[in-house]
């Protein structure tokens, strides 16, 4: 079971935004709103055995149940994270594990 007191650190939630000029379009990611979350950095086993080797830099938040979707992004500590797996944390469903690996830059 998920201590609220270990969501210690504030992660930004970014949703994309298409922006069309009318000769191409571009994704922007502008932020929702701010959480706070547990973050865990996934050690090179927990890559190994999920076959994810080639994801850089993956981490995971839990965060409290709250509206999130795959193509979002997570701002922390001066770096972006895209999302890559969402699940409830624990049984009780009153927490979500954000599996996120480091977003390619300038996308």
């Amino acid at each position: 079971m998920m201590n609220a007191g270990k969501l210690n650190k504030r992660i930004e939630l970014q949703i994309p935004t298409i922006i069309d000029d009318g000769y191409s379009t571009k994704t922007t990611y502008t932020e929702t709103r701010s959480v706070w979350a547990n973050v865990y950095y996934v050690s090179d086993i927990e890559k190994y055995r999920a076959g994810a080797l080639n994801i850089d830099a993956q981490i995971r938040f839990t965060i409290r149940q709250t509206a999130i979707d795959h193509n979002w992004r997570i701002r922390f500590d001066d770096k972006t994270y895209s999302v890559v797996g969402i699940k409830p944390a624990y049984k009780a469903e009153t927490f979500l594990e954000v599996t996120c690996g480091l977003a390619a830059e300038g996308v």
